[in-house]
């Protein structure tokens, strides 16, 4: 009676293990196993992702890195949906810059009710205390020197002049200079080959 009650208790146990049960609600989204096949310890069947709360991690340039604090919202979009402002709370800022010069910043944010943002999509971080000051508009092509210093040609006199300038916003193929130039002023935009500073120009 004691064996046949443990072989019962054996029998149950085994067939409770061919029930696998999700330790959270979720989608299916990658089968990873065929029926029929052998079930090991540690071999994957199924990857279930939970979408409800996702994580939408944004690479942040040193010089922007300030306006972002821990445990502080944001609005931020989707590009699929544009029109749907998501709130997202900064659990993470990296502590050290990747190859791109920028630090990891990781927010935490709510799905929508009917989960129209999935994983994977991209997205963009809306700062309400953004500056929008006024500037000067250039092309891209015209910049010069380093990411830390840039620099344009200015042409005063017949001559090319470097000169430092401070860009506040890089949009596709133009940047907007909030500091070192002035309405008017010319500048080179292409034709650099062998033009260096104090060089003889003629504007065409």
């Amino acid at each position: 009676m004691k064996s046949a009650k443990v072989q019962k208790a054996t029998f149950l146990e085994q067939i409770n293990k061919t029930t696998i049960k999700a330790p959270f609600n979720g989608v299916v989204t990658a089968k990873l196993s065929e029926e029929g096949a052998f079930a090991a310890p540690g071999v994957p069947l199924l990857q279930i992702t939970d979408i409800t709360t996702l994580k939408f991690t944004v690479n942040v340039p040193e010089k922007d890195l300030s306006q972002f604090k821990l445990n502080q919202s944001y609005s931020l979009s989707a590009d699929a949906y544009s029109e749907i402002l998501l709130t997202g709370k900064t659990t993470m800022i990296g502590s050290k810059a990747n190859m791109g010069s920028s630090f990891p910043i990781q927010l935490t944010v709510n799905n929508t009710s009917d989960l129209k943002i999935k994983s994977g999509m991209f997205g963009k971080v809306l700062l309400k205390n953004e500056t929008s000051g006024k500037g000067i508009i250039i092309p891209s092509s015209a910049i010069q020197g380093t990411d830390n210093q840039p620099q344009v040609y200015v042409v005063k006199n017949g001559k090319a002049l470097l000169q430092n300038i401070t860009i506040s916003k890089k949009t596709q193929n133009k940047a907007v200079v909030s500091n070192g130039l002035n309405e008017g002023d010319v500048i080179v935009t292409n034709g650099f080959i062998n033009l260096f500073d104090e060089a003889n120009v003629i504007v065409k």
